[in-house]
């Protein structure tokens, strides 16, 4: 760990500064908060100030502890959805230093997949210095028909259905297919998304659209993909 770039991030009294014992409070609870963030869950950090004249020679002394590792990973309401998918989204593997960005990252992008309506983490620790981690989720509905009726001066009725599977060959890809009616028209749309494109964290997107359109004195075709 890089503690003095470390300290010199965090503390808020900086060399010619003003001296303030709020800021010097503030300061200590800072050097622990990020070495907490790092995996040192016992951080203990003590201060003392000497004043010479005009100047405060503020010294800082840090016992970290042991440095806390991600340990084993337990899921609740996992029930439908591949568990394969939800650990791909983790930005965290088991001896990791221990890290709250980590595990904030994780549920951010466990949200994203449009698979869970709710999820949450937890931890505790063991006498090994592991920390068990705890993900509950709330499933969403994965797959589900919309249908949209309408009305317009020029097409008069017209009627949209549209399928959405959020977990499509239970691979965690999203797909969508979709017609348009009318009197007027006719529009099939399809849309795919790959969010871990070869393993990767590169999402992938693929759409394609078909229209006709036929009115009096004229009729076109049109196919578009991306």
């Amino acid at each position: 760990l890089p503690a003095a770039e470390l300290l010199d991030a965090v503390l808020p009294l900086k060399s010619s500064g003003p001296w303030s014992p709020a800021a010097a409070d503030l300061g200590a609870q800072s050097v622990a908060s990020a070495f907490r963030n790092r995996g040192w869950l016992e951080v203990r950090v003590s201060t003392s100030a000497e004043a010479a004249g005009s100047s405060v020679t503020w010294r800082v002394q840090i016992s970290t502890g042991p440095l806390y590792r991600i340990g084993e990973t337990r899921y609740e309401g996992v029930e439908t959805v591949n568990r394969r998918i939800v650990e791909r989204e983790l930005d965290y593997k088991i001896g990791d230093p221990y890290s709250p960005r980590a595990l904030y990252r994780s549920q951010s992008r466990l949200y994203k997949t449009r698979f869970f309506d709710e999820v949450w983490t937890r931890i505790s620790t063991t006498s090994a210095k592991t920390v068990i981690v705890e993900i509950s989720v709330k499933e969403r509905r994965l797959k589900y028909l919309k249908a949209v009726a309408g009305f317009g001066s020029e097409e008069k009725e017209r009627l949209s259905l549209v399928l959405t599977y959020h977990n499509f060959l239970n691979r965690g890809y999203q797909a969508e297919a979709a017609v348009n009616r009318s009197r007027i028209w006719l529009e099939y749309r399809g849309e795919f998304t790959n969010r871990d494109f070869f393993g990767t964290r590169i999402e992938q997107s693929t759409r394609f659209t078909w229209r006709r359109d036929d009115r009096s004195g004229y009729y076109t075709e049109s196919t578009q993909g991306r």
